[in-house]
């Protein structure tokens, strides 16, 4: 039976393509949101991309909204 595998990404692609610093990744991985695989001498990450497009799906579903600025402009000096 052969194996198929699943295509992997390092942790500055996979950081990219969630749009966060590759320290954020980690820190995600350390605290069970997203599984790594260590590789080589340097113990590298690899990520499932698949992995990593889930958790992307799921980060753009809870991201809060941005609140739109107000139009009325501020008051200066304490007046009301």
């Amino acid at each position: 039976m052969t194996e198929h595998k699943e295509p992997t990404l390092g942790v500055g692609e996979a950081a990219n393509l969630l749009c966060v610093h590759p320290n954020t990744l980690r820190q995600w991985e350390a605290q069970g949101l997203i599984k790594s695989r260590r590789v080589g001498s340097r113990r590298d990450r690899l990520f499932l991309q698949s992995d990593v497009e889930l958790l992307r799906t799921s980060a753009l579903i809870f991201k809060p909204k941005k609140r739109a600025k107000s139009s009325k402009p501020e008051l200066k000096g304490g007046q009301s």
